[in-house]
């Protein structure tokens, strides 16, 4: 014969904890926070203080350019094959001995989307360059309100230039 005899359920007691662990607690997470803000000053301090007299930026640039970024379409070192590597994950390049030829389409569309059409960068650019190319940021926009057309561009663009005839014979055809 089976028990049917309704028991009431027993409440689990909560965990014990003693009072040194709680004091454990609180000074390991006092100590992980002075840490973290430690590390965020030490490592603030080196971007505020670590500008050489020697950084000044590119001769082009005003020093009182906002912004200025550069990069580097050749691929130093190892980066070309990192680069393959962590391209691989996305759709149409899938085969890293191909990254270049789907590298230089992926360039020679945003190229064309960006000039309307009338040029590429295997055909217009890539000849005359070695990749490099720099955006420097002159001053913040004032009205955001304003239109693209309306407001002013304070934006330099720069391209290295490694064959000015080539260049010269690019902007001729323009």
């Amino acid at each position: 014969m089976t028990d049917t005899t309704i028991r009431p359920a027993i409440p689990a007691s909560p965990p014990t904890t003693s009072a040194a662990d709680g004091r454990s607690r609180v000074w390991r997470t006092l100590i992980a926070f002075l840490v973290t803000v430690s590390m965020l000053i030490a490592v603030s301090g080196v971007a505020v203080f670590a500008r050489s007299a020697t950084e000044t930026g590119p001769d082009y640039l005003p020093t009182t350019s906002v912004a200025y970024a550069e990069t580097r379409l050749d691929l130093p070192g190892d980066q070309h094959d990192a680069l393959a590597a962590f391209m691989a994950h996305f759709p149409g390049f899938a085969d890293t001995a191909s990254f270049d030829s789907k590298f230089d389409q992926m360039l020679d569309q945003v190229v064309s989307a960006a000039s309307g059409g009338s040029a590429t960068w295997t055909g217009n650019i890539q000849t005359w360059t070695d990749g490099r190319f720099s955006a420097g940021l002159l001053a913040l926009p004032e009205d955001a309100a304003k239109s693209d057309a309306e407001a002013p561009q304070d934006i330099v663009l720069a391209l290295s230039v490694t064959d000015r005839a080539a260049l010269e014979s690019q902007l001729s055809t323009l």
